[in-house]
């Protein structure tokens, strides 16, 4: 599941840019590991989120590999193929991480020239 660690660190790149900007990196970071947490599908399948919440949770690379898991462990049906889900891990991966770098040095960079680096 090494896919889905990248693609989770490129998420922590984009939740690290707001705290730069925000300078409240303690309620940041309980906010989104719980919200992470909660919709990605770690304690319940995701299939049981209303269908806003289910959209949401599949912009984050933790639902893909835990529905992977729980369908590989319990032989249940998951999402997608699994095929699919290993493609689409593969390929968040590699935005999540780019998009990620670029907008935490793009944030870096201005949080730098206003002088409230320093702060943090």
């Amino acid at each position: 599941m090494v896919p889905v660690l990248i693609g989770l660190y490129g998420l922590g790149f984009g939740i690290s840019a707001w705290v730069l900007v925000t300078n409240n990196a303690n309620s940041i970071i309980d906010m989104s590991n719980y919200a992470i947490q909660l919709l990605s599908g770690s304690q319940f399948p995701v299939r049981v989120l209303p269908r806003i919440l289910l959209a949401v949770s599949l912009f984050i690379p933790l639902t893909y590999g835990m529905d992977a898991i729980r369908g590989y462990l319990l032989g249940t049906s998951t999402l997608l193929p699994p095929s699919m889900e290993m493609a689409i891990l593969f390929g968040v991966m590699v935005v999540f991480v780019a998009a990620g770098y670029l907008i935490f040095k793009r944030v870096e960079r201005r949080v730098r020239d206003a002088g409230n680096l320093g702060f943090h």
